[in-house]
């Protein structure tokens, strides 16, 4: 089994003082990553150190190619798309033997609740203009800011925060040009053409999230509809992801054990 360990400065002073005792097997790969991770949640990342693990432990639908001078985009989750002839419209076919961490496979509507966690105010992603490319996506997040605010103000036509949230969700569905059609296949409207828009699908921030663990760590606030996000699910042993590697252990400030995903559909 592989194993890959994230150094951070710290973690190299400290081994300077304590030599190699260490309480864990040698790793087959150490890696410097500058400073710590702040976050494993794909929707929230913003920082490089974030970045640089991100494409170890999550994969998105496509990748850019890091061995190759252009970086041109290579197929990940998605085992091939194709483009209709306005450029409005992606279709994505994943791959059947795309999996999570736990043994479970990635899907469509997976996808979708990813990239609506990225739309949502609450999450406040620092990439949420990225998604604002998809038809829709300008309304719905406006729609929701406008919508917390009344109910923060009492003025909401919504008699609590579950019925905000339901219906923020049919917003969603009636607004956004997102929809899985069964499991494998994914589709994407834009709002106008983006030749760079593949580029913007291999980015950390449209990876998708495994929702039965997310929706334990995030629900709406029953008095404002806003959702409250505790960060437990982003951390060892809690984490499920669905790149070629998952996270074993974080120690902050001292570094990071990844270790070779069995499921992952390229090991």
């Amino acid at each position: 089994m592989t194993r890959v360990v994230v150094l951070t400065t710290a973690l190299i002073a400290l081994l300077v003082v304590l030599g190699s005792r260490t309480a864990e097997p040698p790793a087959d790969l150490a890696v410097y990553n500058g400073n710590d991770v702040t976050t494993l949640d794909p929707q929230r990342m913003s920082w490089i150190p974030d970045m640089r693990v991100a494409r170890l432990v999550f994969e998105p639908l496509v990748q850019n190619d890091a061995l190759h001078d252009d970086a041109v985009i290579i197929p990940a989750v998605a085992e091939r798309w194709s483009v209709s002839d306005d450029g409005l419209r992606y279709t994505f076919h994943l791959r059947a033997d795309a999996m999570w961490s736990n043994g479970e496979p990635v899907t469509a509507d997976q996808f979708v609740y990813a990239w609506r966690r990225g739309m949502l105010p609450d999450i406040a992603s620092d990439y949420a203009s990225m998604f604002r490319f998809v038809r829709g996506a300008d309304e719905f997040f406006a729609w929701r800011v406008a919508q917390l605010s009344r109910m923060e103000l009492g003025e909401s036509e919504y008699s609590g925060g579950d019925p905000l949230w339901a219906a923020t969700l049919e917003k969603f569905d009636e607004t956004v040009g997102l929809r899985a059609e069964g499991d494998r296949t994914f589709v994407v409207e834009l709002r106008e053409p983006v030749p760079f828009f593949l580029d913007l699908c291999a980015f950390a921030v449209f990876s998708p999230v495994y929702p039965p663990l997310v929706e334990q760590y995030e629900q709406p606030d029953p008095s404002t509809g806003r959702l409250v996000r505790r960060p437990g699910w982003t951390r060892p042993p809690h984490l499920i992801s669905n790149g070629p590697f998952e996270v074993v252990s974080w120690r902050f400030k001292l570094g990071m054990r990844l270790e070779q995903n069995p499921h992952w559909w390229n090991r």
